[in-house]
């Protein structure tokens, strides 16, 4: 909504940023990393439910969460080509660790400490942006897991998609916290009287123009009702075009 007599009213263009320097790409394999917190409280949880350890790998192959015996077990250094066979391939079971194809130039050189891994990539519109391990370093859990393996296949299926709508929900957020960041810098460069309203009609964003033509009143905890006669009011929230009226 706009006020003000100026004929020179700036119109308001929202422009895609400087971040067009980084591809899609580019900022998809470091999305894991920012989440850190939030995948490693998951991965507890998870271990927990399905009584396994946990590791979950970014893109390039670094260790973004992993349960305790996981770490001591294995360390941080991550043997790379395993982790983009599962990338390439989606899903891998390793029921003998150390001897696979991709195992070859591993550290452990055919003595991994794993008895047993199922991996399997996590995706973001089909686009691997990582890889979560579910292993056992004992016998015990290898014939656990051997005796029912779909059950565990399928747990390690959900735990990645749980792993996808986390980091879409914090992107999601992120997302409507900076388009209000911009929206809010966009009626500051503005010299006429703007503001917006939502759905209801009440004030959400609003410039400092609007602020001084409106002074007789709170403007965040009113709502367009409180400024305009109903008929208009009405009229703006039913999306009409009004232009040149005088109040």
């Amino acid at each position: 909504v706009t006020f003000g007599g100026s004929t020179h009213t700036r119109a308001l263009h929202f422009c895609k940023t400087a971040l067009s320097a980084v591809s899609i790409e580019e900022k998809q394999m470091a999305i894991l990393q920012r989440y850190r917190n939030e995948l490693s409280r998951i991965t507890q949880v998870a271990s927990t439910f399905f009584d396994i350890d946990i590791a979950v790998f970014d893109r390039e192959s670094r260790l973004v969460s992993f349960t305790d015996a996981y770490l001591r077990q294995k360390g941080q250094l991550v043997h790379a080509p395993s982790i983009q066979e599962v990338m390439d391939h989606g899903k891998v079971l390793v029921n003998k660790p150390g001897h696979m194809e991709a195992c070859v130039g591993c550290r452990f050189k055919g003595q991994c400490p794993a008895t047993i891994e199922i991996l399997r990539s996590i995706r973001i519109d089909g686009y691997p942006i990582g890889v979560v391990s579910f292993t056992s370093f004992s016998k015990h859990g290898h014939d656990r897991i051997t005796r029912d393996t779909q059950l565990y296949v399928d747990a390690v299926d959900i735990f990645a998609d749980w792993i996808t709508d986390t980091v879409l929900n914090q992107e999601n957020s992120q997302a409507v916290a900076s388009n209000a960041r911009m929206l809010q810098s966009s009626l500051d460069l503005s010299p006429t009287a703007l503001f917006t309203i939502d759905h209801l009609g009440a004030i959400v964003h609003c410039n400092q123009p609007t602020v001084e033509l409106f002074s007789f009143c709170d403007l965040y905890t009113r709502s367009i009702y409180h400024i305009l006669p109903p008929d208009l009011a009405d009229k703006v929230l039913e999306g009409r075009s009004l232009t040149d009226i005088r109040v």
